[in-house]
């Protein structure tokens, strides 16, 4: 099926997209088991949509980076939880906002290599349903390097600091987390709704 209608706030993995050494062991250690259990192994990266056609903001190898989808396959994942307008929409200004950051501040954004290689081997779950202790809430402390699911967890956990929403849009407390795990989290949460059923669409 081909991908269609992604809106702002989707958050968008990348299917199969095997691009560079970090995506081969992600994928490697995705398969060989999962700290959460759940989600795809072969979900190797994510992103969120910013409503613009098939456009996203993601972290990437060359930091983070607003830029249409590459041809390939997606799986999509549209929050439908209480406050479900502002989250979404908060969530995409946040990840403006970060990305807005690099113009101003030296190597904010970079690329995090070590903790996306690692992410996949961590063992310790860390899950929680409310918002607590998160990188956004640490101020200066919060870390300005990132990657992919790292980026996206932290953004939509932002966005319910900022909306007042007690209850995370994706009930977990560590931000060390892989592609899979995400989408796990993601999958046996109430307030996700997948679309085309969890299959992955094509792109374009």
């Amino acid at each position: 099926m081909a991908l269609t209608h992604i809106r702002r706030g989707d958050v968008v993995f990348s299917v199969d997209a095997i691009g560079s050494a970090t995506h081969v062991v992600i994928s490697t250690a995705q398969r060989a088991g999962s700290a959460f259990g759940g989600g795809h192994a072969n979900s190797v990266h994510v992103a969120i949509a910013t409503g613009n056609q098939a456009e996203v903001i993601e972290s990437v190898g060359g930091g983070l980076k607003m830029r249409q989808l590459k041809p390939g396959n997606y799986r999509i994942y549209c929050y439908r939880g209480p406050m479900e307008k502002e989250i979404r929409e908060f969530s995409v200004e946040v990840a403006e906002s970060h990305l807005a950051q690099t113009a101003f501040t030296p190597n904010y954004g970079t690329y995090n290599k070590f903790k996306a290689t690692l992410c996949p081997f961590r063992r310790s779950a860390g899950a929680t349903t409310t918002a607590q202790n998160s990188q956004f809430g640490a101020g200066g402390e919060a870390s300005s390097s990132f990657f992919c699911s790292n980026f996206v967890w932290r953004c939509y956990t932002a966005a319910a600091e900022a909306a007042g929403l007690v209850q995370l849009p994706i009930p977990n407390s560590q931000s060390q987390i892989s592609p899979r795990d995400l989408e796990g989290l993601i999958i046996g949460a109430t307030n996700w709704h997948a679309r085309n059923d969890g299959h992955s669409m094509a792109h374009p």
